[in-house]
C-alpha cells in the first residue's frame, strides 16, 4: 500500500494540508522532547501502518459495495460447516439479502458476486470476492501455512468465532481492521428454518442411544475418553457424516458428548450450538476460552478437561431427570449472530444505521446502568480494561465503519438510544483504555450529581481538551473533590450521560463525512448550551500504553494535552473564584 494514500486521507480527515502539517509537527516536537528521536521514528512507522491499514479497509469496503449492489450474498462452505451456513443464511436473511448457499465450487468460473468462503483453505480455487470465515483453532498451527495467511489478507474481510483466534491473527501481521468477531450461535427454530430449506427431518424422532459423539475420533485423547464412556453408556460414535444424515442421528440421541482434539483446544462451539438449536444437551469438557461464552456456561454441562468419571456424572445426571437443552440463554440465539452481522454490515455501509438500531433482537446488557465501549476484536485494550476488575461495567462490542470515528460515534449514539428505549435516567459509558485512578471517587462523584436533582447534562471524567472559550459557572467543594460547572467538553474516555442530554446525542448525523467537526465529542462540544460538570483532580486517566483505534498514533500523545487541560482547567476556576470574591466583597 502506498503510505502516500495514508497521508491523502489524513490531510483530509485534519482540514487540509497546512493545517496537518502543523499538528504533526506539534506532535513529532512533544514526542521527541519527551522519548527521542528513536521513539518518533518508531511512532511514525506504527502510525504509517496503522493509517495505511485503515486505507486498504475503505478500498476494500468500496470493492464490497461494488459487487454486494444485488443485496445478495453467496456461501461457499464444506458440508461439516453446514451449521455455520445456516447460521450465517439465517442472520443475513433478515437483514434483507438474499442468500444462496454451495458446497463446492463451480466447473468454469464464480460468479461476480460476494462470496462468504467458510474454511477457505478447504477449496482448490477461491472467488475474486471473498470473505473468509476463519474456524480453524490458533492453538494448532498446522493451518496457518504462508500460503492460508497469504489468502487471509487478500480477502475482503476475515470472520472469527474466536477472540484468541483473532489476537493470533494480528501476531502474524493481519490488521485488526480486517477481521470482525462473528461467534457461532444458537439458531432459534431450527428445525422450522430446515424445514423452509427443504430439509425433511421428522418432528420426533425415536432415542436409538443415550450418548452420542460425532467428529473425528481417531486421535487417542478422544478414543480413550470415548471407550471408558462406552463402558457405561449405550453410546454410538459416528464420523464423516453430515447433513440430514447427522441430524437423525443427533435427533436420536438423549445427549451428546463434547471432547477436545487438543488438550489445549479452544471451544467446539459450532458443534455445540448446532446440538442446542436442534434441542439435544449438551455435556462438554471445559476449555482455555469457555468464559468468553457466557450464555453457554448456563446451557451446557460443563466438566474439567479429562475427567471421565465427572462426565458420566454429568451425563446421567442428564439422562436420570431427562433434562432437555436449554436453547436459548439471557443473550444467546440469532440475535447474536445477527448482531454481529449486523455490526458488518453498517461497518461496510451495507445496512442503514436506521435499520440497524431497528433490529429489536438484541438489546446490550445496560443492567447496571454502566458500559464500556470496546471492540473485541482489539483483544490486548479488552484484556487490560478488565485486569482493572470492575464487574459493574458491561461490556459492549463496538460498533465499527472503515472511517474509525463514524462507528465510534454511532457506538454512543446506539448506546443512548438503547437508554432512552429502556426508560433509563442515566448511563455511564467509558472506553477500554480507561484508567481508574481512584475507584473511591466514583461514588462521591454520583452523589454529587443526585444532589442536582437533574440540573446536569454530562459528567465528564477526564477533558482531553478544554475549549479556550469554556466558561466555568460554579465550583463547589465536596467530600475532597472540587466539582466545576462548564458550559463546554471534549473527550469521551469517561462520561455519564443525563437522560436531558439523550436527544441531543440521538440528534447526531452519522451521514455528514466530516471528521473535523462531527467526531462525538466534537459534535458535543459545539453545542455550547449543555451542562457540563467535571471534578478537579480527573477521577479518571488514560492508558498511554495503548494505540487510538481511531487516528493510528500512541495514547501517549494524549498525556500532555490532558496535562495542559488540566492546568488551564485550574486557571479558569481560580479567575472564576477571584471574580466571584470581588462580587462578594464589593
Amino acid at each position: 500500500m502506498n503510505p502516500f494514500s495514508a497521508i491523502n486521507r489524513y490531510v483530509i480527515e485534519n482540514g487540509g494540508l497546512y493545517a496537518a502539517s502543523t499538528k504533526v509537527a506539534r506532535l513529532s516536537c512533544k514526542l521527541l522532547r519527551k522519548n527521542g528521536i528513536a521513539a518518533l521514528v518508531s511512532e511514525i512507522g506504527n502510525t504509517l501502518r496503522i493509517r495505511n491499514a485503515q486505507v486498504a479497509r475503505i478500498n476494500r469496503r468500496n470493492d464490497l459495495l461494488k459487487a454486494a449492489s444485488t443485496r445478495s450474498f453467496k456461501i461457499l462452505a464444506t458440508p461439516h460447516t453446514m451449521y455455520v451456513a445456516h447460521m450465517l443464511d439465517h442472520a443475513l436473511t433478515a437483514a434483507g439479502y438474499s442468500v444462496m448457499i454451495a458446497t463446492s465450487i463451480p466447473i468454469f468460473r464464480f460468479e461476480d458476486a460476494v462470496y462468504i468462503v467458510i474454511c477457505p483453505q478447504m477449496f482448490s480455487r477461491l472467488p475474486r470476492y471473498m470473505i473468509s470465515y476463519q474456524m480453524e483453532q490458533s492453538v494448532s498451527p498446522r493451518w496457518f501455512t504462508p500460503r492460508y495467511l497469504k489468502t487471509l489478507r487478500n480477502s475482503l474481510a476475515i470472520f472469527d468465532y474466536s477472540k484468541h483466534n483473532i489476537n493470533f491473527l494480528q501476531e502474524q501481521g493481519i490488521p485488526y481492521s480486517s477481521i470482525f468477531h462473528l461467534p457461532i450461535a444458537s439458531i432459534p427454530n431450527y428445525l422450522g428454518f430446515l424445514a423452509n430449506r427443504g430439509w425433511n427431518l421428522p418432528s420426533e424422532v425415536s432415542k436409538s442411544c443415550d450418548v452420542l459423539f460425532y467428529g473425528d475420533a481417531t486421535n487417542e485423547r478422544r478414543q480413550l475418553i470415548l471407550t471408558e464412556l462406552g463402558h457405561r453408556f449405550n453410546l454410538r460414535v459416528i464420523g464423516n457424516v453430515f447433513g440430514q444424515e447427522l441430524y437423525l442421528s443427533v435427533l436420536s440421541a438423549r445427549v451428546v458428548v463434547n471432547l477436545h482434539y487438543y488438550d489445549n483446544a479452544l471451544l467446539e462451539t459450532t458443534r455445540i450450538h448446532e446440538c442446542l438449536s436442534l434441542g439435544i444437551p449438551v455435556v462438554s469438557e471445559w476449555s482455555q476460552d469457555c468464559e468468553d461464552y457466557p450464555d453457554l456456561l448456563s446451557r451446557v454441562h460443563f466438566v474439567e478437561l479429562g475427567n471421565v468419571a465427572q462426565m458420566a456424572e454429568a451425563i446421567e445426571d442428564v439422562l436420570k431427570h431427562k433434562r432437555e437443552a436449554i436453547t436459548s440463554g439471557p443473550s444467546a440465539g440469532i440475535s447474536t449472530a445477527s448482531f454481529h452481522v449486523n455490526r458488518f454490515l453498517l461497518a461496510n455501509d451495507l445496512m442503514h444505521f436506521d435499520a440497524f438500531t431497528g433490529n429489536y433482537n438484541y438489546q446490550p446488557d445496560l443492567s447496571t446502568g454502566k458500559v464500556c465501549l470496546s471492540l473485541p476484536e482489539t483483544v490486548s485494550r479488552r484484556k487490560a480494561f478488565i485486569s482493572q476488575g470492575l464487574p459493574e461495567f458491561k461490556i459492549f462490542d463496538g460498533l465499527r465503519h472503515a472511517q474509525g470515528w463514524l462507528g465510534c460515534a454511532m457506538s454512543y449514539k446506539y448506546l443512548i438510544f438503547s437508554a432512552d428505549r429502556l426508560g433509563l435516567n442515566q448511563l455511564t459509558i467509558c472506553e477500554d483504555d480507561v484508567v481508574i485512578k481512584n475507584e473511591a471517587a466514583l461514588p462521591i462523584v454520583d452523589r454529587y450529581l443526585e444532589s442536582l436533582d437533574g440540573q446536569w447534562d454530562i459528567f465528564v471524567g477526564l477533558i482531553a481538551h478544554l475549549n479556550s472559550d469554556a466558561e466555568v459557572s460554579a465550583v463547589v467543594e465536596s467530600n475532597g473533590l472540587t466539582f466545576v460547572h462548564l458550559n463546554s467538553m471534549t473527550s469521551m474516555v469517561f462520561n455519564i450521560y443525563n437522560r436531558s442530554v439523550f436527544q441531543t446525542i440521538s440528534s447526531w448525523n452519522e451521514e455528514e463525512d466530516h471528521p473535523k467537526t462531527n467526531t462525538i465529542d466534537r459534535f458535543l462540544e459545539s453545542k455550547s448550551n449543555l451542562r457540563i460538570v467535571t471534578a478537579l483532580p480527573f477521577v479518571v486517566g488514560h492508558s498511554s500504553d495503548e494505540s487510538s483505534t481511531l487516528w493510528g498514533f500512541g495514547n501517549v500523545q494524549y498525556d500532555e494535552l490532558i496535562k495542559n487541560s488540566a492546568n488551564d482547567l485550574q486557571k479558569k476556576v481560580k479567575a472564576w473564584q477571584y471574580s466571584v470574591g470581588n462580587q462578594v466583597g464589593s
